[in-house]
């Protein structure tokens, strides 16, 4: 199970985009009454930006056929001497997609 907040804050810590100026520590917040920014909230926006793209690459594809997605990993394992591999699941997933089969999103797990 992943640690979303442990992975994000990790993530922010360790931005290292060229664009990225959230992480400015040449400007010192006083400890009370700081008023925000416009700066402010487009930096925030740029970070939930960048979250919402690594979402998008954690969601896992989910076959929305399991016994055609079986079947074509049955065919990959006969075909290639290593299974699981980068070759043999890709050549799996177009056997499956011309079996018919398709994929929908789900939670990573």
């Amino acid at each position: 199970m992943i640690n979303y907040k442990e992975f994000f804050t990790e993530l922010y810590d360790n931005c290292i985009c060229e664009e990225c100026d959230c992480h400015d520590t040449s400007e010192q917040y006083p400890t009370g009454g700081y008023e925000v920014t416009d700066a402010d909230v487009e930096a925030d926006e740029k970070m939930m930006h960048r979250i919402t793209e690594l979402m998008a690459v954690l969601e896992k594809s989910i076959p929305t056929n399991p016994s055609k997605w079986s079947a074509a990993k049955s065919a990959a394992r006969q075909k290639f001497k290593v299974y699981p591999s980068a070759y043999a699941n890709l050549w799996a997933a177009k056997k499956y997609k011309s079996m018919g089969g398709g994929w929908r999103s789900g939670k990573a797990e």
